[in-house]
C-alpha cells in the first residue's frame, strides 16, 4: 500500500508539472507567434492589396508633369485636377485607408501633391502641404534610396493609428526619383482580430489549467482510492487463487487416496478371493468407494451452489432413521480413536417429519465428520432437540461439541469460507475439502436455519446448526435410537418381477456386470449391450418393459440413441427409457427430458435410488411385493 501511495504522488507530480510545462509552451508559443502573426498579416495585406493599387495609381502619373507640379504647385495644373481626382475615385473603390504622393522639400519635410481623400475631410492634404516625415515608416525613405517598391515589415504606430503601408517611387524621364506613391491600411483591424485570439488561447489556457487542478485534486484523488480498492481487489483474488490451488492439491490427494485402496485392495481381493482376507479386502473396497463419492459429492454441491441453485427436495422420512444412519458412521471413524461419544436426543422429537433427510444427514455427518478430524482424544457430544414453532413445523436444532484442538479467534471468520481451512499449517495432514462447512451452512439457511461456531483453542468448539421442517403428526420419536445396533447392509428390493424384461446399454463391460449384480434381487430378465448401435438394432427385435441408457458413448450415445428409439413411432414413443449418468451437475435432468428420456439415475447407482426408479417405471401389473 506504500508504493502504491507513492507511486500515485509521483502520478500526480508529473500530471501538475505537464499542465505547468504545457501552460508555460502555450503562453510562449502565443507570445512569440504574435508578431508572426502581425508580420504575415502585413504581408498579405500588402501583397493582396497594396501593391495593385500602387500600380494603378502610377498608371496616372507621368513622371516629369510630377516634378513640373512640384516646382510650380499650380491647382489649376490639369495634369493635377485630373489625376487627383483619378486618386480620389481609386481610393473610393479599394479599401485602403489612405491614398497619396508625396515629393520631398528638405530632408525632413515633404509636402502632399495629390491626396486621395474628401477635399471636405479633415484628413485632406491640400497641393503643396507640407508634412513632416522623421517618424514616418522606414518602407517610406527606402524608396527613396531603393528607387524600388517598398512595404511596412510589420504595422507602424503613427498619429493616424496603426498602419500597414505600401510605397512606390515616381521617376521621371532621366530615372530619377522625383516623388513617392504611398497607401496606407489600418493595421487596427488586424490587431483586434490577432489579439482577440490570442485572447482566446489565454482564456482557453486558464480553462486548462482549472480543469488540470480539477482533474488533479479531485480525479486522481479517485484514481488513488480505486487504485486501492484494485490492490485490495487484487490481493483477494490472489489469495482465492491460492486457496483454489491449495484445494486443488489437496483434491489430488483426496481423490487419488481412496482410489489407490480400491485399486490396491481389488488386486488382493483378486488374490485371496474366496477366503475371510478377501471378504475384508472387499469391505476395505467399499469404505474407499464411498470416501471418493463423499469427495465427489462436494464438490458437485459447491457447484451447484455457486451456480445459485441449491437443491432442496421434501418427502416423508423417520427421524429415528436419520440419527440411526448418522451415528452408524459416525460410530465406525470414532472406534478409530480415544473417544467417547456423548448423545443428548430429545425423545419427544416427532416420529415423522417432512423434508430433504439426504441433506439433514449431510449436514449432521460433516459436524460430526469434522468434530472426530480434529479431536485425537476426549469426547464427541451430539445434541438433538426441537422447538415447536406452529402447528404443523418445528425448528430442529443439531449440536455437535468436541474437545479438540479448537479454532484461533482470527480464524473464526473464516471457517465457513469455500477452499479454507483453519489453521492450515497445523491442519495439513488431515483430510478434507475445505468445502463441507460451506456447503452445510448453505443448506441449513436453504432450509430456514443456519450454522453458528463457538470455539475455544486448544479446548475445542461447539458447532450449532439450525433448521424448519414440516409435522404433520407430533407423534414423538422416543428413546429407540439412544444406542443403535451396527448392522451390515444387506441387498434389498421391494419387490420382483420376473416377468419384466429391461435392456441396460453401457460401453463398460464392468458396470454392465455391476448394473446385473443391483438388479438380481428383483428376479427381472435383464439384457445387456455395450453400444447404441446394438441397443436400437436389439429395441426393434424385442419387447422391453424399461431400458437403462448410458449417456456416454462413442459412436452412438445415449441421447442419440434414444432420438432414434423415439422415431421408431408406435409403441417406441411410449418406452420408458432411463438416464445412467455420472453428469449430475445443475439443469442435467432438465436436459436429459428435453431429450426424450422418461428420467434419469446417477452413477454410482445407490440401491435406494435405483428402487424408486424400478417401482415408478416397471409396469405395475408386473411387480410382485415382498410381505
Amino acid at each position: 500500500m506504500e508504493k502504491s501511495n507513492k507511486a500515485m504522488f509521483r502520478v500526480r507530480i508529473k500530471f501538475l508539472l505537464f499542465i505547468v510545462v504545457f501552460v508555460l509552451a502555450m503562453f510562449s508559443f502565443i507570445y512569440n507567434t504574435s508578431p508572426r502573426q502581425i508580420a504575415h498579416a502585413t504581408l498579405i495585406t500588402v501583397e493582396i492589396a497594396g501593391m495593385p493599387i500602387l500600380e494603378r495609381a502610377s498608371i496616372f502619373i507621368d513622371g516629369d508633369k510630377f516634378e513640373q507640379l512640384t516646382k510650380t504647385l499650380d491647382e489649376s495644373d490639369p495634369f493635377y485636377v485630373e489625376t487627383q481626382n483619378k486618386f480620389r475615385e481609386l481610393k473610393e473603390e479599394t479599401e485602403c485607408s489612405y491614398l497619396y504622393a508625396m515629393a520631398p522639400k528638405t530632408e525632413d519635410v515633404y509636402f502632399f501633391i495629390f491626396d486621395g481623400e474628401d477635399p471636405n475631410s479633415e484628413d485632406f492634404s491640400a497641393l503643396g502641404t507640407e508634412e513632416n516625415v522623421t517618424e514616418y515608416d522606414p518602407a517610406f525613405f527606402r524608396t527613396f534610396g531603393m528607387k524600388e517598391p517598398q512595404y511596412s515589415k510589420v504595422m507602424f504606430d503613427t498619429k493616424w493609428g496603426f498602419l500597414i503601408s505600401a510605397y512606390k517611387p515616381i521617376l521621371n524621364s532621366k530615372g530619377d526619383i522625383v516623388g513617392v506613391i504611398g497607401v496606407d491600411f489600418d493595421g487596427s483591424r488586424i490587431m483586434d482580430t490577432i489579439n482577440a485570439v490570442n485572447k482566446d488561447l489565454f482564456i482557453y489556457g486558464a480553462i486548462f489549467v482549472v480543469v488540470g487542478l480539477v482533474i488533479s485534486f479531485f480525479l486522481l484523488n479517485d484514481i488513488t482510492r480505486q487504485n486501492k480498492e484494485l490492490l485490495k481487489m487484487s490481493r483477494l483474488a490472489e489469495d482465492a487463487s491460492r486457496a483454489k490451488s491449495d484445494f486443488l492439491a489437496r483434491m489430488s490427494h483426496e481423490i487419488r487416496t481412496p482410489l489407490n485402496a480400491v485399486i490396491g485392495l481389488s488386486e488382493l481381493a483378486h488374490r485371496e478371493f474366496g477366503t475371510s482376507k478377501g471378504l475384508e479386502y472387499i469391505v476395505g473396497i467399499r469404505n474407499s468407494g464411498a470416501t471418493l463419492m463423499t469427495t465427489i459429492n462436494e464438490i458437485l454441491d459447491f457447484s451447484k451452489i455457486e451456480s445459485g441453485h441449491v437443491p432442496i427436495h421434501e418427502a416423508p422420512f423417520a427421524s429415528a432413521s436419520l440419527v440411526h444412519d448418522a451415528l452408524t458412521i459416525i460410530r465406525v471413524r470414532i472406534a478409530e480413536k480415544p473417544l467417547d461419544l456423548i448423545l443428548d436426543i430429545d425423545p419427544y422429537i416427532p416420529k415423522h417429519m417432512i423434508g430433504d433427510v439426504s441433506r439433514i444427514r449431510q449436514v449432521l455427518i460433516n459436524l460430526l465428520g469434522n468434530a472426530v478430524k480434529y479431536s485425537e482424544k476426549g469426547f464427541v457430544k451430539f445434541s438433538f432437540f426441537g422447538k415447536k414453532i406452529s402447528d404443523n413445523s418445528i425448528l430442529l436444532t443439531m449440536a455437535v461439541e468436541d474437545s479438540g484442538i479448537g479454532i484461533r479467534p482470527e480464524d473464526l471468520p473464516e471457517v465457513f469460507n469455500a477452499f479454507t481451512r483453519a489453521d492450515e499449517f497445523r491442519n495439513r495432514a488431515i483430510e478434507g475439502t475445505g468445502l463441507g462447512l460451506q456447503i452445510s451452512r448453505t443448506l441449513c439457511r436453504a432450509m430456514g436455519g443456519d450454522i453458528v461456531v463457538e470455539s475455544e483453542y486448544g479446548k475445542g468448539s461447539v458447532f450449532t446448526a439450525t433448521m424448519v421442517q414440516s409435522v404433520d403428526v407430533w407423534e414423538p420419536m422416543g428413546d429407540a435410537v439412544s444406542n443403535p445396533p451396527m448392522q451390515s447392509e444387506k441387498p434389498y428390493a421391494s419387490f420382483i418381477a420376473p416377468d419384466a424384461k429391461i435392456l441396460v446399454v453401457d460401453d463398460f463391460a464392468s458396470n454392465l456386470v455391476v448394473a446385473e449384480g443391483m438388479l438380481e434381487p428383483y428376479e427381472l430378465c435383464v439384457i445387456t449391450v455395450q453400444s447404441g448401435k446394438s441397443a436400437l438394432k436389439l429395441v426393434q427385435t424385442g419387447h422391453f418393459d424399461l431400458i437403462f441408457m448410458d449417456h456416454m458413448m462413442p459412436e452412438m450415445d445415449g441421447i442419440e440413441a434414444t432420438i432414434a428409439i423415439r422415431a421408431l413411432g408406435g409403441s417406441f414413443a411410449e418406452l420408458p427409457i432411463i438416464a445412467l449418468t455420472a453428469n449430475v451437475l445443475s439443469g442435467m435432468g432438465d436436459m436429459f427430458l428435453e431429450n426424450g428420456f422418461n428420467d434419469f439415475l446417477a452413477k454410482p447407482i445407490e440401491t435406494p435410488k435405483l428402487d424408486f426408479i424400478l417401482q415408478k417405471w416397471v409396469p405395475r401389473e408386473k411387480q410382485i411385493f415382498r410381505d
